[in-house]
Parts: C-alpha cells; sequence; structure tokens
C-alpha cells in the first residue's frame, strides 16, 4: 500500500485545477506519522495550504527531536525509512509554503 498527497487550489477563472505538489510514497512509515499524530499523516487531508503546512511543521520537528525513536519504526522490509520520511515532510512543508492558502491537501491510502 502507499500513500497519495495532492496539494491543489481549482481556478475558477480557468476552470482548471492546478496541482501544486504531487507524490506516491510507501505506507510503511505510517507509523511513525502515528508516533505524533492518532490519526497519522490524514491529519493535513482536508486542510488548506496554510494550515496543513502547520501542521507539517510540527511533524517535521517531531521527526527532528524524536530521530532515533522514530529510525527504530524503518520498515524491516526496507521499502521506506526515517531518512525518507523525513525528506518528504521537507518537501511538504516547502509546498505549503509556496502553494496558494486556497490549496487543498488530499491524503488517499
Amino acid at each position: 500500500m502507499s500513500y497519495d498527497f495532492w496539494l491543489a487550489s481549482s481556478c475558477e477563472t480557468c476552470n482548471t485545477n492546478h496541482v501544486h505538489f504531487e507524490v506516491n510514497y510507501t505506507s510503511n512509515i505510517g507509523p511513525m506519522f502515528r508516533h505524533r499524530f492518532k490519526d497519522g499523516i490524514h491529519v493535513i487531508n482536508n486542510e488548506n495550504a496554510n494550515v496543513g503546512g502547520r501542521i507539517l511543521f510540527d511533524l517535521l520537528g517531531h521527526f527532528l527531536d524524536n530521530k532515533e525513536e522514530l529510525e527504530k519504526l524503518n520498515p524491516t522490509n526496507g521499502w521506506g525509512d526515517y531518512e525518507g520520511a523525513l525528506k518528504l515532510i521537507r518537501d511538504m512543508v516547502k509546498a505549503s509554503m509556496y502553494a496558494p492558502n486556497d490549496a487543498v491537501w488530499t491524503v488517499y491510502s
């Protein structure tokens, strides 16, 4: 299984959706997200770029403060790891910073 993440906004003028960030990543890192949030990374689902970005920034701080503990959650099958999850979170924080505030996060798993 995997996560699909999108940060997108709708343009009423041109009647299209603009995707500001899109990635697929292994859900094997889910326990790392649930280490901080009971509902895992789904806490950003349907949040706008501003709110989602703040949540992700909090998650980033949690990852940096709890590296050793989170590394113990690296999946044994080798699909995903702490370093990859950290990079993903950094990329998502950056996307939130540069996307228009009406952009909304969508998380599928």
